[in-house]
């Protein structure tokens, strides 16, 4: 399970790591997050390959420029834009999932398929 990852992306951003020290799962949550895609989504992506819980992943923008903070802000937090999303699995040989997207100020969407 990751929790409080920070990245600094500007122009290149490069994960180096020894075995194991989840390079891969930073990059799958990224992918998952941006493109939830139903081939995306497996056991596997799950703490434990426990499917009953969702993933949830929330990301914070930082260091906004004046029209992000225009265009989004029903979602800032402060300085910060919060964007989050959960994913549901269910099944055991197949990946049906639900997404859901959040933020601050914003009400949980309904799951969608």
């Amino acid at each position: 399970m990751l929790n409080n990852v920070t990245l600094y992306p500007k122009d290149i951003l490069a994960l180096v790591g020894r075995n194991g020290s989840s390079k891969a799962k930073i990059l799958k949550a990224l992918q998952l997050f941006f493109d939830a895609s139903q081939k995306l989504v497996n056991k596997v992506c799950f703490y434990n390959h426990n499917t009953a819980e969702p993933i949830t992943i929330l990301i914070t923008f930082n260091e906004l420029s004046d029209w992000e903070k225009e265009q989004f802000k029903a979602w800032i937090d402060g300085e910060k834009l919060i964007v989050g999303r959960k994913i549901r699995c269910s099944g055991e040989d197949y990946n049906p999932h639900q997404r859901q997207d959040f933020g601050p100020g914003r009400p949980p969407l309904s799951d969608q398929p």
